[in-house]
């Protein structure tokens, strides 16, 4: 395995990242924890341990980023090529064999694979439905009848007719719709039987792929997500090149959302997964599929048995099983869909619920620590999806420290000596460059981009750690997890209310902060008029400014479910900017402690 200089380097990083987090750890441990009390043993010992979590999903994190191997797009071979005979050659690109040596054409029908292109539908929009359709009819195949299109619609109720059937029929019935010599798309609906599991999405899957032809190759997309014309040739290809990758993924793009990150404070579009970590994942062979824009390759899926249930996330399960039966799987960072985001609060909010109950779903329920046949890298980095929202969701105490020091008056970290202060600062700042720097793709542009995707992606989980608790609880307690689909497209209503229910905890947490700050405020005021304050008293300073940088960024999700759209372009470099200088803020008022008093909070 050769590496790149830029690679070595960032592979250098990452274990310089790993050793200075464990001596970091391990000094916390020993000369930080506070033996005064018991309680404050306990209280102490609680942050060590918060900081530990926190580095772990860190060094998962790195890992992810730290490759980046995704195909850039190789060459679409024209209907004059036949994938059946392709080679990797030393330059990584195509070859194939010219029909003008093939005999006859049957040779060429019998080249090329049968395709089957499943639309997975739930209740969305019809004429959102519609346009997914035509352009899935319309995709490019030098075989037109090896392709077949069927739209799989898995309706809300359970007698066994969908609630919009009559809308759906004249999608697919309608031959004037369709101008090529393909067969028309075919529409299949399943019959689910009141008190019987039917496994949402991948029930429906499921069900498509028993009642449909068998061909070499499945394509899936949801039912908002219109594939470009030339889909199947650029993915196609790459399954014919490599005989063991079980799928092709290609990323998701959203038409109504904003191309800058600036102006997509929630980043609602995945910059960071598309662009970053897919990538990242690719370069160790493992891709882990998204649920749509991906092809499949027909035994692959048969060899674990179909759509893994009991998920609902059975994207990343399956993905996890195929890498255990030692398939590989492809990323072709190339945009050939594009469908619809959440436009509010409500929507986003289930949407990532969703995803974060069905990873920590099989966090609990298929630990990829014990799942059998999975490399070592592949174990760690599918563990770092559910340490990643694990983490999220241990926020949550975070956001109490601060309240409870202004409070309380006793500090989180216990420190006699002010060396330990400068070591605190010098892992925070190194472990935030680090991660920047890893977060921009090797030899990406767009630098600016990348770095508000970074800073975008770690405030969300701030805004999000109640909702990601919930997830840990839920799944940790084995309950039954409900599929919802989020609305997309159909008539505009309004989500105000709604939004503004599910971001309670956004508002209670800055309205208790806000108080606590006062608290404390009115106490330094009248200790100034009595006794007159001390160099101690700047120990409030740390509390401070970072309950300042969290109201900042739980404010922006009170305003966005009262704007009703998080896709109509609100600036929100200001909150990103206040985000990272106060983490400087938080050093220099450490160091400043450190140098006029020490860490006593008596």
């Amino acid at each position: 395995m050769v590496f790149s200089l830029r690679i070595t380097f960032r592979i250098f990083l990452l274990l310089l990242c790993t050793i200075t987090t464990i001596s970091y750890t391990v000094l916390r441990a020993q000369y930080t924890i506070d033996q005064r009390t018991p309680a404050r043993i306990w209280y102490t010992t609680l942050v060590v341990f918060l900081e530990l979590v926190n580095g772990v999903a860190f060094l998962l994190m790195l890992l992810e980023r730290v490759r980046s191997n995704a195909s850039p797009g190789l060459p679409i071979p024209s209907s004059k090529r036949v994938p059946g005979d392709v080679q990797r050659s030393s330059s990584s690109t195509l070859k194939a064999t010219d029909l003008n040596e093939v005999a006859d054409k049957s040779n060429i029908d019998a080249v090329w694979p049968t395709v089957t292109i499943l639309i997975t539908c739930c209740g969305e929009d019809p004429e959102v439905i519609r346009g997914t359709v035509l352009a899935a009819q319309r995709v490019r195949y030098p075989v037109a009848s090896k392709v077949q299109v069927y739209l799989c619609d898995d309706g809300k109720n359970l007698d066994g007719i969908p609630l919009h059937v009559d809308d759906l029929l004249p999608i697919v019935l309608d031959p004037s719709a369709f101008s090529t010599v393909r067969a028309p798309p075919i529409y299949i609906r399943r019959k689910k039987t009141p008190s019987v599991p039917h496994h949402a999405k991948a029930g429906n899957l499921n069900h498509a792929l028993k009642c449909t032809p068998y061909s070499d190759f499945v394509a899936v997309f949801d039912a908002d997500m219109q594939c470009d014309p030339d889909f199947l040739l650029e993915t196609v290809s790459r399954l014919c090149e490599d005989k063991q990758a079980a799928f092709v993924q290609t990323p998701q793009s959203f038409t109504n959302a904003e191309e800058s990150s600036a102006r997509d404070p929630l980043d609602t579009i995945s910059r960071v997964y598309y662009n970053v970590i897919l990538p990242g994942w690719a370069a160790w062979g493992c891709t882990p599929c998204a649920g749509t824009n991906f092809l499949m390759r027909r035994a692959a899926i048969d060899s674990i048995g179909g759509f893994p249930t009991g998920c609902v996330t059975e994207d990343y399960l399956m993905s996890m099983k195929l890498h255990g039966k030692g398939w590989t799987s492809l990323y072709l960072n190339k945009v050939l869909a594009r469908g619809l985001a959440p436009e509010n609060i409500k929507d986003l909010f289930r949407q990532r619920s969703r995803w974060a109950k069905g990873n920590l779903q099989i966090w609990f329920n298929h630990n990829p620590i014990i799942e059998p046949g999975l490399t070592p890298i592949q174990r760690l980095l599918y563990m770092s999806v559910g340490v990643g929202y694990l983490n999220s969701a241990l926020l949550v105490f975070w956001m109490v420290i601060p309240i409870f020091h202004l409070i309380t008056g006793i500090l989180p970290i216990f420190l006699q000596d002010t060396w330990m202060a400068y070591i605190i600062v010098a892992q925070l700042l190194f472990t935030q460059v680090a991660g920047i720097f890893l977060s921009i793709p090797s030899g990406g542009d767009q630098f600016t981009e990348h770095l508000l995707s970074f800073w975008s992606s770690s405030q969300f989980a701030w805004m999000f750690q109640y909702y990601h608790a919930k997830a840990t609880i839920v799944s940790f307690l084995g309950r039954d997890l409900s599929f919802k689909v989020s609305d997309k497209g159909g008539p505009q209503r309004s989500h105000v209310s709604a939004s503004l229910r599910l971001t309670w905890f956004n508002l209670v947490v800055s309205v208790i902060m806000l108080a606590a700050l006062a608290y404390r405020i009115v106490l330094l005021a009248i200790k100034a008029k009595n006794t007159g304050l001390n160099p101690q008293d700047v120990q409030y300073l740390l509390s401070a400014v970072f309950i300042l940088n969290i109201i900042c960024v739980q404010s922006q999700v009170v305003f966005l479910a009262i704007k009703d759209n998080i896709l109509r372009g609100c600036s929100h470099i200001f909150v990103l900017v206040w985000q990272n200088l106060s983490l400087f803020g938080v050093g220099a008022a450490l160091c400043i402690l450190a140098k006029l008093v020490g860490f006593s909070d008596v």
